[in-house]
């Protein structure tokens, strides 16, 4: 019965990360070189292929690199609730011989 707590937790912490990365990934970033407003689009998802503006370029950087990182330890956490699921379904299987 533990082992179906944690698997839950993995769970809904990996659609938590997974959840902020995307929201963090979609955030509309801004600059501003010389005073003047730039809208340089969406941090990591509908990113414009060609920067606005070169200053663009350094408005991207926290926003995206925590969305890869929260969507990639989301799919960690999903491999092992899997995995965690999976050694659970067998340890009952063979229980139940």
């Amino acid at each position: 019965m533990m082992t179906r707590a944690r698997t839950l937790l993995l769970v809904l912490l990996a659609a938590g990360l997974a959840l902020l990365g995307a929201l963090a990934g979609s955030v509309p970033t801004s600059a501003e070189p010389g005073g003047l407003f730039v809208d340089c689009g969406r941090a990591l998802f509908g990113r414009p292929s060609v920067l606005p503006d070169p200053a663009c370029a350094s408005s991207y950087s926290p926003f995206d690199t925590l969305s890869i990182a929260a969507l990639g330890a989301a799919a960690v956490l999903l491999v092992l609730a899997s995995a965690l699921a999976l050694r659970d379904s067998r340890r009952v299987r063979a229980l139940s011989r």
